[in-house]
């Protein structure tokens, strides 16, 4: 994910972290330790936070891409390695 980050983000690719941590203390203490570029919602709530239930998230990773115009193009687990650069760049490298 963070290579694919590095190559697209110039190019408009945006990554938002959805965390299911019901402690702040936990999810700051991940973020420190992992150092990640792009930015992570956070809620008390954790499973039951609002931006999880509105994006269906039942398992982790799950990975959803939204286009540029707000049109979902993909769901589903979270891709690693060539499968999600493969992915990323169906949509940036038109």
């Amino acid at each position: 994910l963070r290579k694919v980050h590095q190559n697209y983000k110039n190019r408009g690719l945006e990554i938002i972290g959805i965390s299911v941590d019901r402690s702040l203390n936990d999810l700051n203490t991940y973020l420190r330790k992992e150092k990640l570029p792009w930015s992570v919602a956070f809620g008390e709530n954790g499973v039951n936070e609002k931006i999880v239930k509105m994006f269906s998230v039942t398992y982790i990773p799950k990975l959803i891409v939204i286009d540029t115009t707000g049109f979902i193009r993909y769901i589903g687990l979270g891709l690693q390695g060539k499968k999600l650069e493969q992915l990323v760049a169906k949509f940036f490298d038109r």
